[in-house]
């Protein structure tokens, strides 16, 4: 008879029951056997394993003292079957709570969460349990029928489980389970899911979004958990409630000169700032000499709980001028989208425009941007930029695309892949309003925010060869030091803007901008430094953004990108591994004329 039975429940994750799978074989107990439970075909050969169809199979051929129990993404310490069976066989318990450590969220609020809650349930505990209490179970809910069949328990303090994510399935039945057996606690249950929802990955984030939609009502919870599944309910996607959610619940603070007055200011300048003090003060003196004049100008400054100097200069600047007024955000969003939300609710001139801490605006732009909408009765009013770096300055410039003036998109269809340089445009407040169009609060907000308002805008001007504009390239962003989170947020956005375009009926835009962030996507991920494991993670996103494409007819335009575009589609991971591993020569890998090829090939 073995000391121990580890039965792994799994869905369909075959690369994560490897990582669970080698844990277990290295354990220091070695008096064990595994058995996997599973509906599809065995996804391993392994003679020391067993397989079964279901857990009830499993459990009828238990060959041991205790069991314990896991998920295939679930995963043990060296020891912890040793500690797990000693301390049950000290203390002769029946059952053994385990927490699991859950890799996305942040510990110390699930520990807290735990401690405030007392609920032991499938979410945040898995069980080591004696074989004999498992007579005359009917399995209908396993977890709780071994919770109630057992008469001395304790909890394990120790770090000894943890888990990469919870499965959409995973989560549906347990939440299932636990408002099915605890009806009085819906208000703990959805605290706890929504827990998850807050601290997970954006790719992992949708299994609660769309769990809490599904199993909760209107009506059944406290005011404040109301407020946020009403949010939740009444969002199409996660990454819209996100951008409601956070507007509603940020806490910020205004400074404000004693002497300002609002509502006579011709234009609104919003500016997200976050620990830039130096570079801040070029910005601020580019609005302060603007041809416009500083007295037509209202400059919203929106601190994004910086932890340099920033405070304090911004607040120099309201106390100098009564047309300035800074927003302090007291803990950081980490994207310009909230910051940006935040000033555009407290702008207060007729329109508005968006510029960042490090850029500068051309001294007659805002003069150049006014007269045009303000002529021609606007939505909007755009020009071009300078990108500034340390070796060169390059002004993008398309003159092969329609300029002037355009009723709507329909009637410039092309200006879809004009990049979005959101601080190149002016935009009438009223239309941004009216339309509900804001940030999102991920990679690619700028492109969204201006898919939106070229859509909905009645009257728009291009202005394709005046500078409004100075870029100034964070090297860093472009360097081939991106992480899988900058992939995962980029694809987010690539189909939310796919899904935004199907709901409009005219995917043709989409396809117009496809080839281009085809170019641009495909390049980022072939010179990025991420390892062969961190691009295995991503390949199935990477390929469902190629896919989408792919069917709609759209290629890359660069020669190198079409070989390793031909890899994705047909979904071969190896084959563009191997491509993109083969570089005879790695030294700057995504230098700047690359990016400026891309760029004048319109990637947006």
């Amino acid at each position: 008879m073995y000391h121990i039975s580890i039965i792994i429940s799994m869905n369909e994750n075959e690369n994560k029951l490897k990582k669970c799978l080698q844990t277990i074989n290295n354990q220091t107990l070695k008096n064990f056997e595994t058995l996997i439970v599973t509906n599809n075909k065995p996804p391993i050969r392994n003679n020391k394993i067993n397989f079964f169809n279901s857990i009830e199979n499993a459990l009828t051929n238990v060959k041991s003292e205790y069991i314990l129990f896991i998920d295939e993404n679930e995963y043990l310490k060296n020891d912890t079957c040793e500690i797990l069976y000693n301390k049950s066989k000290k203390d002769n318990l029946d059952v053994l709570y385990i927490p699991i450590l859950d890799e996305n969220m942040k510990k110390s609020n699930l520990h807290e969460l735990n401690e405030k809650l007392q609920m032991i349930s499938p979410f945040n505990f898995t069980i080591f349990c004696k074989k004999k209490i498992l007579e005359d179970l009917n399995y209908n809910n396993l977890f709780y029928d071994i919770c109630r069949n057992s008469k001395k328990t304790d909890t394990i303090n120790q770090e000894i489980c943890f888990r990469e994510y919870l499965s959409q399935n995973n989560v549906e039945n347990y939440t299932n389970e636990l408002l099915n057996l605890f009806p009085n606690e819906t208000d703990n249950i959805f605290t706890i899911l929504f827990e998850y929802l807050i601290n997970y990955p954006l790719n992992l984030k949708q299994n609660f979004f769309d769990v809490i939609k599904s199993c909760f009502k209107v009506g059944n919870l406290n005011n404040k958990n109301q407020e946020t599944y009403n949010l939740i309910n009444n969002s199409d996607n996660i990454i819209d409630f996100f951008i409601e959610y956070k507007l509603n619940t940020l806490n910020y603070e205004i400074y404000k000169n004693p002497y300002a007055q609002d509502n006579h200011y011709k234009i609104s300048v919003i500016i997200p700032i976050f620990n830039n003090e130096i570079l801040l003060h070029r910005t601020l003196m580019s609005i302060e000499n603007q041809s416009f004049g500083i007295e037509n100008i209202e400059v919203v400054m929106v601190n994004d709980a910086s932890t340099d100097n920033t405070k304090s200069v911004i607040n120099e600047y309201v106390d100098k001028y009564p047309n300035f007024k800074a927003v302090h955000i007291k803990n950081r969003t980490g994207s310009a989208g909230t910051p940006r939300n935040i000033g555009l609710k407290l702008a207060s001139a007729e329109y508005v425009i968006f510029i960042d801490h490090d850029d500068f605006f051309e001294i007659n732009a805002l003069e150049k941007l006014y007269n045009k909408i303000t002529k021609y009765s606007c939505d909007l009013v755009y020009g071009t930029y300078v990108l500034i770096n340390h070796e060169e300055t390059i002004k993008f410039t398309y003159p092969n695309e329609k300029n002037g003036y355009f009723k709507n998109l329909e009637e410039n269809k092309r200006s879809i892949i004009t990049p979005p340089s959101i601080w190149t445009k002016l935009f009438k407040k009223d239309f941004l309003i009216k339309n509900n169009i804001l940030f999102p609060t991920i990679l690619g907000e700028d492109a969204i925010f201006m898919a939106k308002s070229l859509k909905n805008a009645e009257g728009i001007y291009y202005l394709w060869n005046d500078v409004i504009c100075y870029y100034n390239l964070n090297e860093s962003s472009y360097s081939t030091n991106v992480s899988c989170d900058y992939f995962v947020e980029g694809f987010a956005s690539e189909k939310y803007l796919y899904n935004l375009f199907c709901e409009y009926g005219q995917i043709e835009y989409y396809k117009i901008r496809g080839p281009g962030i085809l170019d641009f996507y495909i390049n980022r991920i072939q010179y990025s430094t991420l390892s062969d494991e961190e691009i295995e993670d991503i390949f199935p996103l990477f390929y469902e953004f190629c896919e989408r494409l792919n069917k709609l007819n759209v290629k890359p335009k660069l020669n190198n990108n079409q070989i390793a575009f031909e890899y994705i589609v047909k979904n071969d991971l190896k084959g563009f591994l191997k491509f993109k591993n083969y570089k005879p020569n790695k030294i700057k890998l995504f230098s700047n004329k690359i990016l400026a090829k891309i760029n004048k090939q319109g990637f947006w």
